[in-house]
Order: structure tokens, then C-alpha cells, then sequence
């Protein structure tokens, strides 16, 4: 798995629940302050810009987020390909 290197990433319930299943996964950190190579930052690069400057009740954020990338708004990351069926 691969992951940045935000706190929660390091907390002490990762730790706990690594001790309990770390042989079934390996955990890669990315470098730090590299969101060029984090797809995750790529999406969310994308969808805060083409959620600037709008008022979004909380259900309608993932209905406006999944019409932004059909329409093109938002480039898609091949990864996050399932937001858009």
C-alpha cells in the first residue's frame, strides 16, 4: 500500500492495527512533499478547482464532483476511473 506521510498514516491505531495484520501488508511511504506522484493530490487538484467558488449542500458534493468529471471539468487519474460510472 502505498502511502503519504500524513500523520494518521503513523498514528498509533496504524501501528496497532499493522502489529495485528503487517505480515499481509507492505506499507511504502512516498517521499515527503511530492504530490506530483500522489494520484490522490492529482484528483483533489482537480476537483477543488472546479469546486472553487461554489455552495454545496453535503449530499450534492459527490453527485457535482461525478458530473465535473463526466463533462471533462476534472482530469481523471485512470485510478479514480470509478467515480465517473
Amino acid at each position: 500500500m502505498f502511502l503519504d506521510n500524513a500523520s494518521y498514516h503513523k498514528s498509533v491505531a496504524t501501528k496497532k492495527f499493522l502489529a495485528e495484520y503487517g505480515k499481509e501488508i507492505i506499507l511504502i511511504f512516498l517521499p515527503p512533499y511530492t504530490p506530483e506522484i500522489n494520484a490522490v493530490e492529482i484528483q483533489w487538484r482537480g476537483v477543488k478547482r472546479g469546486a472553487v467558488n461554489r455552495l454545496y449542500k453535503v449530499d450534492e458534493v459527490k453527485k457535482s464532483i461525478k458530473y465535473m468529471l463526466r463533462k471533462g471539468e476534472i482530469k481523471t487519474v485512470k485510478m479514480f476511473d470509478y467515480l465517473t460510472q
